[in-house]
């Protein structure tokens, strides 16, 4: 597993890697560390462009964007690291795609998928949930609750408002009232089914 910590390119950084020729499409991010998870290091590190194939003794070989927790951070040209690590895929082994010169082991994985810890992957799942149930209220458009934009507080107090209607009150022909029947009826497909035409782009 890689070492959790993400950064965004600034509009700065983002138009110098750009402006680099390589394999890596240009993305402002999010970008991870690649240290091992278990490895000792005192500052992340990200490549930003592939490295060159058969680089010279003298040429700079890679770009990497080096931060650390406190801040400080800088796009640098640097030589990959010399170490070839076993492979079962390759008899000459496989690069270190670290930068020459790092601290703790070397990783030879290129992949930086985030992979969160069941803590933040429950907090992860709250959020999706809180927001899935504000997009559904907004959808069923309610004439006495109506939810503002955004995520933020005003918007979950609202939500909170709009949970407390007794939605059969509401007129016949109210989207809201129509799905609490739905509901009434215990028949989640049809409840699913009659939300998502109604949500503007539903992705769940």
């Amino acid at each position: 597993m890689k070492c959790a910590a993400e950064t965004r390119l600034s509009s700065r950084e983002f138009g110098e890697v750009a402006a680099v020729d390589g394999v890596h499409q240009p993305s402002r991010g999010p970008w991870y560390c690649e240290y091992p998870a278990e490895t000792m290091h005192f500052q992340h590190t990200a490549v930003m462009q592939e490295l060159l194939p058969d680089p010279g003794a003298d040429d700079p070989a890679g770009l990497w964007l080096v931060w650390s927790d406190d801040g400080r951070r800088e796009l640098r040209w640097r030589q990959p690291c010399a170490s070839r690590l076993p492979s079962d895929e390759d008899d000459e082994g496989v690069p270190c795609i670290l930068p020459a010169g790092h601290g703790g082991r070397c990783d030879a994985q290129p992949g930086n998928a985030y992979e969160p810890n069941p803590q933040m992957q429950d907090r992860i799942n709250d959020k999706i949930r809180s927001m899935r149930a504000l997009e559904t209220a907004r959808a069923l458009n309610c004439p006495a609750v109506s939810i503002r934009d955004g995520w933020d507080a005003d918007a979950e107090a609202d939500y909170a408002r709009w949970a407390d209607v007794d939605h059969t009150t509401c007129p016949p022909a109210a989207l809201c009232h129509q799905a609490v029947l739905l509901l009434a009826a215990e028949d989640q497909t049809a409840f699913q089914a009659f939300v998502d035409r109604h949500l503007p782009n539903p992705t769940w």
